[in-house]
């Protein structure tokens, strides 16, 4: 799948990271890395030691990484 096609299939805007990034090689290296992230699996952990704070981080993790590359 072509990175334009899985923004298109996330509901993501290509175009503007594209923008604001301005190289898409850059892009589809971090993109194709955020999949094999451990932050989720972690954030899951952390709920389930009822650890809220390293929880939030986890969190705030994931949203930075999705704000940044629109996804």
């Amino acid at each position: 799948m072509e990175l334009e096609e899985f923004y298109k299939q996330v509901g993501g805007n290509f175009e503007d990271v594209k923008r604001r990034l301005f190289n898409e090689e850059f892009i589809r290296k971090f993109v194709l890395k955020f999949k094999d992230d451990e932050t989720f699996d972690n954030l899951i952990d952390a709920f389930n030691k009822v650890d809220y704070k390293e929880a939030f981080r986890f969190i705030h993790t994931l949203k930075g990484i999705s704000v940044n590359f629109g996804i």
